[in-house]
């Protein structure tokens, strides 16, 4: 598994590191940047989602961004469900693969502290940019 837009997830580092975006927010702005997404298309989703507890923020921003990005193509209804699942699937697949070997990134979620999260979402979210944008590319 080869990572393939470096830019992208720098652009994602520096806007977690800025402190100026969670994991998702950054994820989607990135999206918005790259052309992945139309400016604002998601807004109100992110300004409701508020994070999850248990889920990554991450995983649920790469997953919102796959189904608006299905949805403008012209799918609905149970075909972009089924195209959902799929891509997103192969994502966390992709995702699993790369990560596997690499003891500080097997985790995704809740932490004992907000430095923690910080830490794993630096880890994680340029991840899932640069495969959301992968996957981008194969629709």
């Amino acid at each position: 598994m080869e990572l393939r837009f470096p830019n992208a997830r720098l652009l994602v580092y520096d806007r977690i590191l800025s402190g100026s975006a969670s994991c998702a927010s950054a994820l989607i702005q990135a999206a918005y940047d790259t052309g992945v997404l139309e400016q604002g298309s998601i807004d109100d989703w992110l300004e409701g989602a508020g994070g999850g507890a248990y889920v990554c923020s991450a995983k649920m921003a790469a997953r919102k961004i796959l189904e608006e990005t299905l949805r403008k193509s012209g799918l609905e209804g149970a075909a972009l469900e089924a195209q959902l699942e799929k891509t997103f699937s192969t994502l966390e697949e992709e995702l699993a693969d790369y990560l596997a070997g690499r003891s500080s990134l097997n985790k995704c979620g809740p932490e004992e502290s907000d430095a923690q999260n910080k830490e794993i979402c630096i880890d994680y979210a340029p991840l899932i940019l640069d495969l959301l944008l992968q996957q981008h590319m194969k629709q």
